[in-house]
């Protein structure tokens, strides 16, 4: 599992490449953290959009499943 862009829908600071995040359902539970594969001005302007419809070299993943720790 990664979070990809088309899945990515809000966040709610400003990220930079590198940071960790947590990763929340709309209601704000907390269900994995992970390594942020982009900063928060990619990630906006990346937001909604289909892993086809991304520029060349733009990371498809938000948080790359390498980087991903799903909670029990």
């Amino acid at each position: 599992a990664e979070l990809n862009v088309d899945g990515a829908n809000a966040y709610e600071r400003v990220v930079t490449t590198g940071d960790t995040v947590e990763i929340a359902t709309a209601d704000g539970t907390v269900f994995a953290k992970g390594i942020v594969a982009a900063d928060a001005e990619t990630v906006e302007s990346l937001l909604g959009k289909r892993s086809g419809d991304l520029p060349p070299d733009t990371p498809a993943a938000v948080v790359h499943r390498d980087d991903l720790v799903v909670l029990p």
